[in-house]
């Protein structure tokens, strides 16, 4: 992610604060330019929200911490790890860096005090779960079965229709006398589960059930949700339209005599 473009960019950066300077420029680029790829840092990584309990573990006997800007390198916040603990199921022993008294929107890194041992990039802001909450909800825009993706919503991912399902063979284990073992219907829809071709009402309702609630909690933030998908345009919120897609399909499924 990093091109050799951002890295000139970075380094012409420092160089003006070497002029200026500003803090420790060879430190600063150090910390801009490494992450923590041993896990000697660990961090939410995808962000905090600003007034959220913000807490890190560190692997190691750092007494010390900063939280640096990301883009800079500049140290934005200091502070003191807690005395080390031993979790006997990972078998790791580390120290707690708490930093929930920075609010400042931002993407940043956690450092180990004075030193170029660091976290990876995350984000402090508002709207730090947005495009998580988003392409959680997408994915199952993406599990369609028998409909097909076009570019336009699913870029690279794009697809034929598979599976259309309106020829559906009745098992003796879900026969009853009205629909006898054998008898075809049509049960197209739903969702593709867990990276094969199967549609299961159990594993799907549980999901339907989840994000219903979801909604009925958080209405205003589910309308704010544009998820890119072919509904996006009429009335309904996107993930509520999603849902149906998977509740049609669980009405073909239905017994006609007992409704199970």
């Amino acid at each position: 992610m990093k091109s050799k473009l951002r890295f000139i960019v970075l380094a012409t950066v420092v160089a003006a604060g070497m002029i200026s300077g500003c803090g420790n420029p060879g430190l600063q680029l150090a910390r801009m330019a490494l992450s923590d790829t041993t896990g000697t840092v660990l961090v939410n990584q995808i962000g905090y929200y600003p007034d959220a309990h913000k807490v890190a573990l560190i692997r190691s006997d750092a007494e010390k911490f900063e939280v640096v800007d990301a883009f800079t390198g500049k140290s934005v916040f200091e502070g003191t790890t807690g005395e080390p603990q031993y979790w006997s199921f990972s078998g790791d022993t580390v120290r707690t860096a708490d930093f929930t008294a920075l609010t400042t929107e931002g993407k940043y890194k956690l450092c180990l005090g004075g030193s170029a041992v660091c976290s990876g990039d995350f984000t402090i802001g508002e709207h730090t779960f947005t495009d998580i909450a988003k392409a959680s909800v997408k994915a199952l825009y993406f599990n369609r079965s028998g409909y097909e993706i076009t570019a336009e919503y699913g870029s690279k991912w794009e697809r034929p229709a598979g599976h259309p399902d309106t020829a559906v063979i009745v098992h003796e284990s879900a026969a009853s006398k009205t629909r006898p073992a054998g008898t075809v219907i049509s049960s197209p829809g739903g969702w593709y589960d867990a990276g094969d071709y199967n549609k299961y009402i159990v594993n799907s309702s549980i999901t339907n059930y989840t994000l219903l609630l979801f909604y009925k909690l958080y209405p205003d933030y589910c309308r704010s949700l544009n998820l890119n998908i072919p509904e996006s345009a009429n009335e309904t919120a996107d993930l509520v339209d999603e849902l149906l897609y998977n509740l049609r399909w669980m009405l073909t499924m239905q017994d006609p005599a007992d409704g199970g």
